[in-house]
């Protein structure tokens, strides 16, 4: 009995190891996504970014979790406004009036919202072949012309990396800031914000509603085996360390230090669980669904909002300004916790 059941845990412990993150069930494509919405996701529940081809070019779009304009909304600081107020109208055959006070001025207002944090663009891409490797947080780009490009977010410092090798100049990335001035954008009021060159690198800095701001940084060097590295960061003020600081100590620890930190992370992070199905494609989706959540929620983080972190890039305001829908959508963006022994990260 004894030599049975120790043969049941270690067949049991065995499929265990087996059934965590394997290659096929990576996202991996033939060509880059041409929508920002079809890129590959990486975050660390702070930052995101979204590897995509804009024309093209390699974007990767870039996103923190606290970019808001917070702004109040004209007319909604009635004293009767509750709940029980609007339960108050629907009784009464008065919905009219509640879409007045609410649903109108959230359309024509433009504020409050989620704010688009900036971009990062190499010259002409070419084509290329993207995979995202779940079990580690890393993307990897390889284009017809040469180069390979590696991207990820640390999963717990303020920063993301890119390292490109056999690239020439035309594929080093260049930041480019949002178009508060013009389009859709505009209707936030913003003076257009300022890309400054450093030596190696360049700072963005965006002034936004009532005096707040963000700041977007990205540095690089090259490392002695002929590849570059670059790193970039995200701040809103007032904050701790601006993204320019955080960009100057990283780039000392480099590219293969710090993602082996990463790495780190999310090896305890699968650690957690594990399942086994006997239809690929369903467990295929629910490991990326639990690498999404991994990406999304942090417990020193905001919460996740209607598009986590990674906001539209699409030029324009953000789908329903990206906010906080107290309904389905918060509760059905923390199932995987529960399922896959993480409540920490959805306490």
């Amino acid at each position: 009995m004894k030599i049975t059941s120790t043969i049941l845990f270690l067949g049991c412990f065995l499929a265990n190891l087996d059934a965590q993150p394997r290659p096929e069930h990576n996202l991996a494509f033939p060509r880059l996504p041409t929508r920002w919405e079809d890129a590959l996701p990486l975050g660390n529940g702070m930052l995101g970014c979204l590897i995509w081809q804009k024309d093209d070019k390699l974007r990767l779009s870039l996103d923190r979790a606290d970019l808001w304009d917070l702004r109040p909304m004209k007319g909604l600081d009635r004293p009767e406004f509750s709940y029980q107020w609007v339960a108050e109208q629907v009784a009464k055959g008065n919905y009219g009036q509640v879409q007045e006070y609410f649903d109108r001025p959230y359309d024509r207002e433009a504020g409050p919202t989620k704010l688009p944090g900036a971009a990062l663009e190499t010259g002409k891409a070419g084509s290329g072949a993207a995979e995202l490797d779940i079990a580690t947080g890393l993307g990897r780009i390889a284009f017809s012309d040469g180069p390979v490009v590696r991207v990820f977010v640390h999963a717990t410092r303020p920063e993301g990396w890119i390292r490109i090798e056999g690239g020439s100049d035309q594929h080093r990335p260049v930041l480019v800031p949002p178009a508060y001035g013009g389009g859709d954008l505009a209707r936030l009021g913003y003076r257009q914000g300022e890309v400054s060159p450093r030596r190696n690198g360049a700072v963005y800095r965006q002034p936004g509603w009532n005096g707040a701001a963000y700041e977007v940084a990205v540095a690089w060097q090259q490392t002695t085996d002929g590849a570059t590295e670059f790193v970039w960061s995200l701040s809103a003020q007032p904050g701790r360390e601006t993204a320019e600081k955080t960009v100057e100590k990283a780039l000392r620890r480099g590219f293969d230090a710090s993602f082996a930190e990463s790495k780190k992370w999310w090896a305890e992070y699968w650690s957690r669980s594990s399942v086994a199905l006997p239809d690929p494609v369903i467990e295929r989706q629910y490991y990326l669904d639990l690498y999404k959540f991994g990406c999304a929620a942090r417990d020193n983080a905001p919460m996740i909002n209607l598009q986590s972190v990674w906001t539209a890039d699409n030029g324009r305001l953000p789908p329903w300004k990206s906010d906080f829908h107290h309904d389905l959508n918060t509760q059905l963006s923390y199932w995987p916790a529960y399922a896959s022994n993480h409540s920490d990260l959805a306490l």
